[in-house]
C-alpha cells in the first residue's frame, strides 16, 4: 500500500472542516460529521442541585455484598483507579441521572471481573450501594433550600447473568 502524500492529507483536513464548519453555520443539529449535537435547550430554574460527598465516605469505598452474605468494603485500591476516577464511579454511575440505564450492571460486572469471581463464586458481588447528600441552593443568594440524603442500592438480576453470559469470557 502506497503512503498518503501531505498534500493528499492535507486536502482531505481542509474539506472535513469545511464541511463541519458548514454544518454549524447552517445549524445542522445532527449532522454526521459532528460528535455531538451542536446545540443544547437551556431551561432557567430558581434552583441548583449539587451532588455532596463526603470525602471520608468515599476514602472508605463501595458498600458490598457477596452471595454469600458477606459484607465489604471495594476501595479505589481494589479497584485499581485513581481517585478521581472512583469519584466519578462513586457520584456519577452509582447515581445514574437515567434510571434506565445499564450502569448498574456494569459497575456490578467490572467490580466482580476485577476482583476476579464469576457469578457461582460465593465471593461474587450482588449487591453495591452509596451514600450522598443532593444539596439545592437558590441562584440569587446561594442559600440552601433543601438538603436530601440520597442512597442507592445496585442489585444482581436474572437479566444480568444473561448478559454476563451473552459476553463470554
Amino acid at each position: 500500500m502506497r503512503p498518503l502524500r501531505r498534500t493528499a492529507v492535507n486536502w482531505f483536513l481542509a474539506l472535513y472542516l469545511c464541511a463541519v464548519w458548514t454544518a454549524a453555520l447552517a445549524r445542522f443539529d445532527e449532522f454526521p460529521f459532528t460528535w455531538v449535537s451542536m446545540y443544547a435547550v437551556y431551561r432557567p430554574t430558581e434552583l441548583l442541585r449539587l451532588r455532596v460527598a463526603d470525602a471520608a465516605e468515599i476514602g472508605r469505598g463501595l458498600r458490598a455484598t457477596a452471595r454469600d452474605g458477606s459484607t465489604r468494603w471495594v476501595t479505589r485500591h481494589d479497584l485499581n483507579v485513581t481517585k478521581k476516577h472512583f469519584r466519578r464511579l462513586y457520584w456519577q454511575r452509582m447515581f445514574p441521572d437515567d434510571p434506565a440505564s445499564r450502569w448498574p450492571y456494569r459497575l456490578l460486572r467490572s467490580v466482580n471481573r476485577t476482583l476476579g469471581y464469576a457469578p457461582d463464586d460465593m465471593q461474587f458481588v450482588v449487591r453495591l450501594e452509596a451514600d450522598i447528600d443532593q444539596v439545592s441552593l437558590r441562584k440569587t443568594d446561594l442559600a440552601i433550600v433543601e438538603r436530601e440524603s440520597r442512597h442507592v442500592t445496585h442489585e444482581w438480576t436474572a437479566t444480568y447473568l444473561q448478559w454476563w453470559r451473552d459476553e463470554g469470557p
